[in-house]
């Protein structure tokens, strides 16, 4: 059961993704194009130009105005592009010689990925 304050921060992330996809509808370019959602909200100063703190509500509503804005099939491949790029940026900070056995091993399932057919799962 969520408290009133968890329906709360549910309800004002639904209405900034509304307004959101409303005003700024390029925002859907800019994660297309790479741009994280924390990118996104330092772009547009979203946090003060609507004046929410709460970070998780303003990314949660950037999020789910990307839902209005972009296909299911567009969102599920992007979102798998972002996850590759997140976690090579991740490794490619740390030196090789001190990776572990399982980074390298994600690194080579995430190459795998991307390079898989679409469609294929």
């Amino acid at each position: 059961m969520l408290t009133r304050k968890q329906h709360s921060a549910i309800d004002r992330s639904k209405r900034l993704s509304q307004i959101l996809a409303n005003e700024i509808p390029q925002i859907a370019n800019d994660y297309i194009t790479g741009l994280t959602l924390r990118q996104i909200v330092d772009k547009y100063s979203i946090i003060d130009r609507y004046n929410i703190t709460n970070k998780e509500i303003v990314r949660a509503g950037v999020s789910r105005a990307l839902k209005f804005l972009l296909s299911e099939k567009e969102l599920k491949e992007l979102a798998r592009v972002h996850n590759y790029n997140n976690g090579l940026n991740t490794l490619k900070n740390r030196d090789i010689a001190f990776w572990t056995d399982e980074e390298k091993s994600l690194l080579l399932k995430l190459n795998d990925v991307l390079r898989r057919p679409k469609g294929l799962p």
